[in-house]
C-alpha cells in the first residue's frame, strides 16, 4: 500500500567550549569523510522526525465513507494495551479503533483508525501495518499483503484490505487470468492465496456507483523468501 507521510525536522545543536576544542582535534587526526551516496540510509542523527500527534476527533471524511467509524465501538474493537502504547507511539488515536477483519489469531485480526495528518491507518493485532491519505483510500482502498502471517502454512500468504461503504465484494485476479470474488465484511476483506507466482493474485477490483476501480497488489521482496 502507499505510505503518505510528511515529516517535520528540527535540529538543534549546542557545542560547549571544550566539546568545540574536541572536534577541532578530531577532525585534524582523522580521514576526510567521503561523500554519502544518495541512496544510503540516512545516518540516525538525520532521519526527519514525523510528526505524530494523535486526531482528537473523527475525520469526518472517514466518518462519511466507512459506516465501521460510524458504530459504536464495540468490545472487539479494544486493543491490546501494548498494541495501543505502539499505536499512540505512531500518531493514531487508539480510542477511534475499528475492527475489519475478525480472526482468533492477532496476525489475522485488521484494525482501521485515523492517523496524523489526515491519513487513515490499518494495522493487524501485532502492530504491521501502515497509513494512506484519507481520500485516497476513499477512491482507491487499501490492500496489503502479510508474507508471514502464522498458522497459515509457509507455502501460503495472507491478503486483506478495506475499502468504502457500498461495496459488497473485491474480486481478485490471478495471472492466468482466474478470478475469485472475496466477501466484504466491516469494509474489511481478508483472503489466504498460495505463496507461488502462478498462485499470488495480480489485481485487484471492486465496483462502486456504478464505477469499477482496478489496483495492482504490492508484494515486497520477502514474498519469494521462507519465513
Amino acid at each position: 500500500m502507499r505510505i503518505r507521510l510528511r515529516w517535520a525536522v528540527a535540529i538543534v545543536a549546542v557545542l560547549t567550549l571544550s566539546g568545540a576544542v574536541a572536534a577541532i582535534a578530531f577532525a585534524a587526526t582523522s580521514a576526510p569523510t567521503p561523500p554519502r551516496d544518495p541512496g544510503d540510509p540516512l545516518p540516525a542523527a538525520e532521519v526527519p522526525q514525523r510528526d505524530v500527534t494523535p486526531p482528537t476527533a473523527m475525520p469526518a471524511e472517514l466518518a462519511d465513507a466507512f459506516a465501521v467509524f460510524r458504530a459504536p465501538a464495540r468490545a472487539q474493537d479494544a486493543l491490546d494495551p501494548k498494541l495501543t502504547l505502539k499505536e499512540r507511539r505512531a500518531g493514531v488515536d487508539p480510542d477511534f479503533a475499528r475492527i475489519v477483519a475478525s480472526s482468533p489469531t492477532p496476525a489475522g485480526r485488521h484494525y482501521v483508525a485515523p492517523g496524523p495528518d489526515d491519513d487513515l491507518c490499518t494495522f493487524n493485532g501485532l502492530g504491521s501495518g501502515g497509513c494512506q491519505d484519507i481520500q485516497d483510500a476513499i477512491d482507491n482502498g487499501i490492500v496489503g499483503t502479510d508474507e508471514c502471517a502464522p498458522n497459515i502454512g509457509e507455502d501460503k500468504l495472507a491478503l486483506s484490505g478495506i475499502v468504502r461503504d457500498g461495496v459488497d465484494t473485491v474480486r481478485l485476479t490471478l495471472p492466468n487470468g482466474t478470478t475469485t470474488d472475496v466477501p466484504v465484511k466491516d469494509n474489511g476483506w481478508t483472503f489466504i492465496v498460495g505463496r507461488a507466482r502462478d498462485e499470488r493474485p495480480t489485481s485487484l477490483q471492486w465496483t462502486f456507483d456504478g464505477t469499477t476501480h482496478t489496483s495492482r497488489i504490492p508484494y515486497s521482496p520477502d514474498v519469494e523468501r521462507p519465513c
